[in-house]
This record gives structure tokens, C-alpha cells and sequence, in this order.
């Protein structure tokens, strides 16, 4: 602001006042921002996209799908234009014109990794679990991101609730990355979707072993242990997850959760679900909640 005082027509602060004006949601003043600087210099691109993206924001998808089709015109080979109007159709639950959009920008960019998960991910939302297959398969000869391909299509079979297929996929991705961390958490999710919970915690601890401080490791390990009964452990890792992230209401509703139901120590559950309810106070229609643990805890 002091800087468009000093200079009216300064563009660079315009558009970082915009980026600003977006990220804490004063949408108005961001639209009238960017309608000033988009009919000022119509060529500043950058202005044009997050003017949309202010039009998207405020719930108007049609305001900023006029917006890229006139870029479009300027920029007919712009496989990112095609994929933001994809995303935008999706706004507008319209999956086909989606579709074609996600398709288009695809035959610009081939083997774009954005493209493909936008695709994919509409397939799969749509149950079109073949298709979406078929789109990784095509994508995968002379591609080089063989392990996040591997990755989209055990997300796919994973929601098509093929287990078999998910474990070999994900058993394929870790041998193209044996230190990828995604990869073992994932499969590690797998195994405990299977009650293999001894398989699961191996997974994690590979995790762990190359990493201490991987926070979504530690919320695995305490979902395992507690699955598992150990709640002692389960108590453990919890804490290291509230050592990683203070603030993480899931670690504090569920260790008070542990601490009032099997650990007997009432006071330190009752000071960690007060923080938490801090956090996420409860719902309006009654004193009790159902902890992501599966406990009952009681206020």
C-alpha cells in the first residue's frame, strides 16, 4: 500500500498487494485491484490468473472461465490454461467439459505430471477406474517418472479396492525409490487396512529409521499401536507427535483419549483434551464427541 501510494501505476506491488489481498480472503478489494490493473496493462498475464483466481474464490466460475478463454486466444498451446480450466469446470460439476479440458491440455503436454493426476483423480472420483488406467499406461512408455506414476495408479486400485494390484504397485514404487517415504507410509496404510499390523509398523519404521521426525510416520505408529492395543506405545508415539506439532488436535484428542480410558492419569487427560477443545471446540448439539481413536470422550 505504501508503495502504490508513492507510485499509483507501480504493477509488481499491485500484484503483490493482489496475492496478499487473496490469501486472507478480502476478495472484494482483491477484485477491484485486479480489475484496475487488468484493464491497465491487459498484457500482465499474472494479473489476469489471479484475477480469475479471485473470481473462482468468490464462487464465480464463469467469470474466470471467460478469463482463460481470452488468454487462450493469445496462448492457444498453453497446457496450463486447458489444465486451470479443467479445475474450474470441476467447480461447476461439469466432469465432461472437465474431462476434455484435462484431455487437451494432455496432447500439449504430454507426460505432465500435473495434467495426469488432474486427470486421473476426475476418473476415479467418477469410478472410471479403466480409464484412468489406461491414461497411466499410455503415460508410462518413455516416461521418467515411472515411481509417481506408480504412486496414481495405486491410488486407483486402492479406491477400486483391488488390495492385490495395490500392494504390487506400491511394492514397484519402493524398488524404484527404496528411500521414498510416501511410498512405505502408503503401503504401510495398505497393510493396516488389511489388519497386517505387524507388516504395517515395518513399513513405518523404515520411515523412521531414515527420518526421526516424519510427522506423518508418528500419526501411523500411534494409529497401529493403539489398533494394536499397546496402548503404552500408542501414549509414546503420540507424544512425539505433539514434540513434531504442538498444535495437532488429532495427537491431543487422541492421547487424552489414552490417558482417561487406559492409562489412568485424569488430570494430564483432562489438561490435553482442554488444549484441544481450544483447538476444535465441540459441536453445538451435545457434550460428547467420538475421538478419531474410536473412543467416547466425555467432557
Amino acid at each position: 500500500n505504501r508503495a502504490l501510494t508513492l507510485e499509483t501505476n507501480f504493477t509488481d506491488a499491485s500484484l503483490l498487494l493482489a496475492q496478499v489481498q487473496l490469501k486472507n480472503g478480502a476478495l472484494e478489494p482483491a477484485l477491484a485491484n485486479l480489475k484496475r490493473l487488468v484493464q491497465r496493462e491487459p498484457k500482465v498475464g499474472q494479473a489476469s490468473l489471479l484475477l480469475a483466481d479471485a473470481y473462482r474464490a468468490k464462487g464465480q466460475p464463469a467469470a474466470a472461465l471467460d478469463i482463460y478463454e481470452r488468454m487462450e486466444q493469445a496462448a492457444p498451446t498453453n497446457a496450463g490454461l486447458s489444465l486451470l480450466k479443467g479445475f474450474t469446470y470441476q467447480e461447476q460439476q461439469n466432469p465432461a467439459a472437465a474431462r476434455r479440458a484435462f484431455l487437451r491440455a494432455l496432447e500439449l503436454a504430454p507426460g505432465d505430471l500435473r495434467v495426469l493426476e488432474a486427470l486421473v483423480k476426475l476418473e476415479v472420483a467418477e469410478k472410471r477406474y479403466e480409464s484412468a488406467i489406461q491414461v497411466l499406461e499410455s503415460a508410462r512408455t518413455n516416461s521418467p517418472h515411472g515411481y509417481e506414476l506408480c504412486l496414481l495408479e495405486a491410488e486407483v486400485f486402492e479406491t477400486q479396492g483391488n488390495a492385490d494390484q495395490t500392494q504390487t504397485i506400491l511394492e514397484t514404487a519402493i524398488r524404484l525409490q527404496p528411500a521414498s517415504a510416501s511410498a512405505h507410509l502408503l503401503l504401510g496404510r495398505h497393510y493396516f487396512k488389511a489388519q497386517q499390523l505387524p507388516r504395517a509398523l515395518e513399513e513405518v519404521q523404515v520411515v523412521l529409521q531414515a527420518a526421526s521426525g516424519n510427522l506423518a510416520a508418528w500419526l501411523l505408529k500411534s494409529e497401529l499401536l493403539n489398533a494394536a492395543k499397546d496402548y503404552p506405545g500408542a501414549a509414546a508415539a503420540y507424544e512425539q507427535v505433539l514434540a513434531l506439532d504442538p498444535q495437532s488436535g488429532v495427537a491431543l484428542n487422541n492421547l487424552a483419549c489414552l490417558d482417561s480410558e487406559y492409562l489412568g492419569q485424569l488430570d494430564k487427560a483432562y489438561e490435553l483434551a482442554k488444549k484441544a477443545r481450544t483447538l476444535q471446540p465441540l459441536p453445538s448439539w451435545g457434550s460428547s464427541w467420538n475421538c478419531p481413536c474410536g473412543f467416547t470422550a466425555r467432557a
